[in-house]
């Protein structure tokens, strides 16, 4: 993270099913005086030539300092090895020895 600049906090879960609690921890974030990293927001970085899958990723990789993983009932998208978004989301955090929390 760059001096002089608020942490970022990455936050994964599937997005239809947890869509208040996004928003709610969103919030919470930015009252902690953080930059939340949610797919929802404008400010989500979007490579239009790339996929969901790698936008998701690079954005762990690329601009998360904290990672909070958000786990409810539903699965997700899945690539064709069974993998789904979050949980790549959740191996580039591990990958890159983010905090993470569950």
């Amino acid at each position: 993270m760059p001096i002089g600049y608020p942490p970022s906090v990455f936050v994964s879960s599937t997005c239809y099913d947890l869509t208040q609690v996004r928003l709610d921890l969103k919030r919470f974030i930015e009252v902690l005086g953080y930059e939340p990293v949610i797919s929802e927001s404008s400010a989500f970085p979007v490579n239009p030539q790339k996929g969901t899958f790698e936008n998701c990723v690079n954005a762990v990789r690329d601009r998360a300092d904290l990672f909070v993983l958000i786990v409810g009932a539903r699965y997700g998208t899945q690539r064709a090895d069974g993998r789904s978004i979050t949980n790549l989301e959740y191996l580039e955090a591990k990958r890159k020895e983010l905090p993470i929390y569950v």
